[in-house]
């Protein structure tokens, strides 16, 4: 009990650290997203967790529009390729 506590406690000392480190590149990246494309960059989504549960989070979007209009989807290695 007391080795889970432990690995709970870093679990949590080191997520909230890189929080702290990468939370100005994240707004950085997100007001540049919203200011290129004028489209809100973060999506709201739902992921099962182990025991079946449902819990929402939020996520940078992957898709874009091309001059177009027509929507774009973020493959691997952030290669942009039509959606059809």
């Amino acid at each position: 009990m007391a080795a889970l506590a432990a690995k709970r406690s870093i679990d949590v000392l080191l997520s909230a650290t890189c929080l702290f480190l990468l939370g100005p590149l994240l707004v950085m990246v997100g007001a540049a997203v919203w200011m290129t494309d004028g489209a809100w960059p973060l999506v709201r989504d739902d992921t099962l967790a182990r025991d079946g549960r449902r819990f929402g989070h939020l996520r940078f979007r992957t898709t874009a529009r091309d001059e177009g209009g027509e929507i774009l989807v973020i493959g691997k290695f952030g290669v942009m390729a039509r959606f059809v």
